[in-house]
């Protein structure tokens, strides 16, 4: 039986945390360069400067965290951390990808701002399910990690016990 450790829980917790702060953060900041963009008086462009910039961002942004991923998805077997090793693992992991993503959003924000143009929020639109589906799962990390039943009954514990 594993103890059921405090630490174990607030990893996973961080994960999933750090995961919404993120995206959360990204959304904001979006809905505030949309309003500064469409204030009246301000003069917008249409159509933008470098109109594949953001989609190449975009796209290189995407592939950086596939490729990350797979890479700490290939530590794994050679690594075979304990519980807690595992979870800190999958929460580096996804710190790792969605920092990537989030980048490449942020680079789609800021060129809208400076081009006074709505067109990279299509491509930040895009990065932004990107960003989704790189989301945390419970069935990743149990597959991931091959989780025993009763590892896998204490992470579902801690992600229901608030």
């Amino acid at each position: 039986m594993l103890p059921r450790n405090r630490a174990s829980k607030e990893l996973l917790r961080s994960a999933y945390l750090l995961y919404i702060a993120l995206l959360l953060g990204q959304v904001l900041l979006s809905f505030v360069i949309i309003f500064m963009l469409t204030q009246p008086g301000s003069t917008l462009n249409e159509g933008s400067a470098y109109p594949f910039l953001a989609l190449l961002v975009i796209f290189f942004a995407a592939g950086a965290a596939w490729y990350v991923n797979k890479l700490r998805q290939d530590q794994i077997p050679i690594l075979r951390p304990n519980f807690e090793g595992k979870l800190l693992h999958y929460r580096t992991s996804i710190a790792m990808r969605s920092a990537m993503v989030e980048a490449g959003n942020l680079f789609c924000l800021v060129m809208a701002l400076f081009e006074r143009s709505l067109m990279p929020f299509l491509f930040f639109c895009l990065g932004l399910v990107v960003f989704l589906y790189f989301r945390p799962q419970l069935k990743e990390l149990v597959a991931l990690y091959q989780l025993n039943g009763e590892e896998q009954r204490l992470v579902e514990q801690y992600l229901k016990n608030r």
